[in-house]
Protein backbone atom coordinates (compact mmCIF):
# COMPACT_ATOMS: atom_id res chain seq x y z
CA UNK A 1 0.00 0.00 0.00
CA UNK A 2 2.83 2.42 0.63
CA UNK A 3 3.96 1.99 -2.87
CA UNK A 4 0.60 3.27 -4.41
CA UNK A 5 0.79 6.43 -1.93
CA UNK A 6 4.41 7.13 -2.96
CA UNK A 7 3.33 8.07 -6.29
CA UNK A 8 0.61 11.09 -5.97
CA UNK A 9 2.81 12.95 -3.00
CA UNK A 10 5.71 12.58 -5.73
CA UNK A 11 3.15 13.79 -8.79
CA UNK A 12 1.93 16.95 -5.95
CA UNK A 13 5.51 17.73 -5.29
CA UNK A 14 6.35 17.88 -9.15
CA UNK A 15 2.84 20.12 -9.73
CA UNK A 16 4.36 22.33 -6.74
CA UNK A 17 7.90 22.74 -8.56
CA UNK A 18 6.13 23.71 -12.05
CA UNK A 19 4.04 26.04 -10.56
CA UNK A 20 7.20 27.80 -8.75
CA UNK A 21 8.97 28.42 -11.80
CA UNK A 22 6.13 29.85 -14.07
CA UNK A 23 3.99 31.83 -11.22
CA UNK A 24 6.34 34.77 -12.60
CA UNK A 25 4.03 34.12 -15.83
CA UNK A 26 0.81 34.27 -14.18
CA UNK A 27 1.13 37.81 -13.25
CA UNK A 28 -2.14 40.06 -14.59
CA UNK A 29 -1.28 42.95 -16.54
CA UNK A 30 -1.05 46.56 -15.63
CA UNK A 31 -3.82 48.87 -17.49
CA UNK A 32 -3.49 51.94 -18.21
CA UNK A 33 -6.91 53.70 -18.69
CA UNK A 34 -8.31 57.15 -19.22
CA UNK A 35 -9.11 56.74 -15.17
CA UNK A 36 -5.73 56.09 -13.69
CA UNK A 37 -3.91 58.42 -14.64
CA UNK A 38 -1.42 60.54 -12.30
CA UNK A 39 -1.35 63.93 -13.90
CA UNK A 40 -2.72 64.41 -17.39
CA UNK A 41 -2.95 67.38 -19.75
CA UNK A 42 -3.64 69.26 -23.50
CA UNK A 43 -0.97 70.91 -24.29
CA UNK A 44 1.07 68.91 -26.58
CA UNK A 45 4.20 70.73 -26.75
CA UNK A 46 7.14 68.86 -24.88
CA UNK A 47 8.95 71.04 -23.30
CA UNK A 48 5.52 71.88 -21.46
CA UNK A 49 4.90 68.33 -20.37
CA UNK A 50 8.41 67.85 -18.90
CA UNK A 51 8.11 71.12 -17.15
CA UNK A 52 5.08 69.55 -15.45
CA UNK A 53 6.15 65.75 -15.30
CA UNK A 54 9.82 66.30 -14.53
CA UNK A 55 9.34 66.85 -11.07
CA UNK A 56 7.25 64.28 -10.16
CA UNK A 57 10.02 61.65 -11.32
CA UNK A 58 12.89 63.24 -9.31
CA UNK A 59 16.39 60.48 -10.80
CA UNK A 60 14.06 58.83 -13.27
CA UNK A 61 15.14 58.98 -17.09
CA UNK A 62 13.32 58.28 -20.89
CA UNK A 63 14.70 54.54 -20.47
CA UNK A 64 12.22 53.34 -23.39
CA UNK A 65 10.34 54.81 -26.16
CA UNK A 66 7.64 53.16 -28.46
CA UNK A 67 6.60 54.76 -31.31
CA UNK A 68 4.72 52.53 -34.24
CA UNK A 69 6.55 52.86 -37.53
CA UNK A 70 9.41 53.65 -35.61
CA UNK A 71 12.04 51.31 -34.02
CA UNK A 72 12.27 50.98 -30.42
CA UNK A 73 14.32 53.93 -28.91
CA UNK A 74 16.43 54.59 -25.39
CA UNK A 75 18.60 52.77 -23.23
CA UNK A 76 15.91 49.89 -22.59
CA UNK A 77 14.79 49.31 -26.51
CA UNK A 78 15.91 46.02 -26.81
CA UNK A 79 14.14 44.77 -23.10
CA UNK A 80 10.68 45.51 -23.84
CA UNK A 81 8.06 45.39 -27.39
CA UNK A 82 4.82 47.43 -28.11
CA UNK A 83 2.67 45.64 -29.83
CA UNK A 84 -0.19 48.28 -31.73
CA UNK A 85 -3.68 47.21 -31.94
CA UNK A 86 -5.74 47.45 -34.26
CA UNK A 87 -2.90 46.26 -36.92
CA UNK A 88 -1.28 49.59 -38.23
CA UNK A 89 -3.30 51.85 -36.07
CA UNK A 90 -2.45 52.99 -32.47
CA UNK A 91 -5.79 52.73 -30.67
CA UNK A 92 -4.71 50.15 -27.84
CA UNK A 93 -1.43 48.31 -27.68
CA UNK A 94 0.51 45.89 -25.49
CA UNK A 95 4.34 46.78 -23.96
CA UNK A 96 6.00 43.08 -23.09
CA UNK A 97 9.01 42.30 -21.39
CA UNK A 98 11.00 40.29 -23.35
CA UNK A 99 14.13 39.93 -21.49
CA UNK A 100 17.15 41.68 -20.37
CA UNK A 101 17.63 44.91 -18.10
CA UNK A 102 14.57 46.14 -17.16
CA UNK A 103 12.96 49.84 -15.85
CA UNK A 104 12.95 49.25 -12.11
CA UNK A 105 10.94 51.14 -9.71
CA UNK A 106 9.71 54.02 -9.29
CA UNK A 107 8.62 53.47 -12.96
CA UNK A 108 6.45 55.95 -15.23
CA UNK A 109 4.87 56.29 -18.19
CA UNK A 110 3.91 58.56 -20.79
CA UNK A 111 1.59 58.24 -23.09
CA UNK A 112 1.19 61.03 -25.74
CA UNK A 113 -0.98 62.35 -28.35
CA UNK A 114 -0.16 64.15 -31.20
CA UNK A 115 -3.59 66.52 -31.17
CA UNK A 116 -5.56 65.65 -27.75
CA UNK A 117 -3.01 65.88 -24.70
CA UNK A 118 -1.48 63.40 -22.37
CA UNK A 119 -1.15 61.44 -20.36
CA UNK A 120 1.02 60.48 -17.22
CA UNK A 121 1.03 57.34 -14.72
CA UNK A 122 2.22 56.17 -12.18
CA UNK A 123 3.41 52.70 -13.25
CA UNK A 124 4.61 51.78 -9.44
CA UNK A 125 1.51 52.16 -7.75
CA UNK A 126 -0.42 50.44 -10.38
CA UNK A 127 1.70 47.41 -9.74
CA UNK A 128 4.44 47.17 -12.24
CA UNK A 129 7.50 45.89 -11.49
CA UNK A 130 9.44 46.18 -14.39
CA UNK A 131 8.30 42.86 -16.29
CA UNK A 132 4.52 42.77 -16.24
CA UNK A 133 2.54 43.17 -19.44
CA UNK A 134 1.64 46.87 -19.58
CA UNK A 135 -2.15 47.02 -21.28
CA UNK A 136 -2.92 50.37 -23.27
CA UNK A 137 -6.10 50.74 -23.48
CA UNK A 138 -8.27 53.53 -25.64
CA UNK A 139 -7.36 56.97 -23.97
CA UNK A 140 -9.06 59.51 -26.52
CA UNK A 141 -12.06 57.34 -28.08
CA UNK A 142 -13.58 59.20 -31.54
CA UNK A 143 -10.19 61.36 -31.18
CA UNK A 144 -7.19 59.66 -31.64
CA UNK A 145 -4.36 56.89 -31.61
CA UNK A 146 -0.92 57.11 -29.38
CA UNK A 147 1.66 59.41 -31.11
CA UNK A 148 3.91 57.40 -28.23
CA UNK A 149 4.50 55.86 -25.23
CA UNK A 150 7.81 56.61 -23.06
CA UNK A 151 8.61 54.58 -19.60
CA UNK A 152 10.53 56.49 -17.05
CA UNK A 153 12.93 55.28 -14.65
CA UNK A 154 15.95 53.47 -13.61
CA UNK A 155 17.90 50.46 -14.99
CA UNK A 156 17.43 47.88 -12.97
CA UNK A 157 19.82 44.58 -14.00
CA UNK A 158 18.80 41.34 -15.50
CA UNK A 159 19.18 39.20 -12.32
CA UNK A 160 15.48 39.03 -10.91
CA UNK A 161 15.15 38.43 -7.45
CA UNK A 162 11.75 35.45 -7.33
CA UNK A 163 8.75 36.61 -5.20
CA UNK A 164 8.52 34.99 -1.87
CA UNK A 165 5.29 32.89 -3.15
CA UNK A 166 7.70 31.26 -5.83
CA UNK A 167 10.48 30.52 -3.62
CA UNK A 168 7.57 28.79 -1.25
CA UNK A 169 6.56 26.48 -4.06
CA UNK A 170 9.81 25.68 -5.31
CA UNK A 171 10.63 24.56 -1.46
CA UNK A 172 7.71 22.57 -0.77
CA UNK A 173 8.37 20.86 -4.17
CA UNK A 174 11.75 20.08 -3.50
CA UNK A 175 11.27 19.05 0.45
CA UNK A 176 8.71 16.55 -0.89
CA UNK A 177 10.97 15.11 -3.28
CA UNK A 178 13.81 14.94 -0.72
CA UNK A 179 11.14 13.54 1.70
CA UNK A 180 10.10 10.47 -0.18
CA UNK A 181 13.83 9.71 -1.70
CA UNK A 182 14.56 9.38 1.88
CA UNK A 183 11.65 7.28 2.22
CA UNK A 184 12.70 4.75 -0.35
CA UNK A 185 16.38 4.06 0.78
Amino acid sequence: MKKNIKLPIVIIFAVLIALATVSGALALPVEITPTNYLVKGTETGLPFIEDIIFPLMPGAVELYRATMGSPDEYALAGSYETTWLPTGQKEYGFVDYVGGDYVAAPAYLLAKDGAAGWFFYDLTALGWTGTERISLGQLWPNQGEYSHISIYGTKGTSVLIPEPGTMILLGLGLLGVGIVARKRS
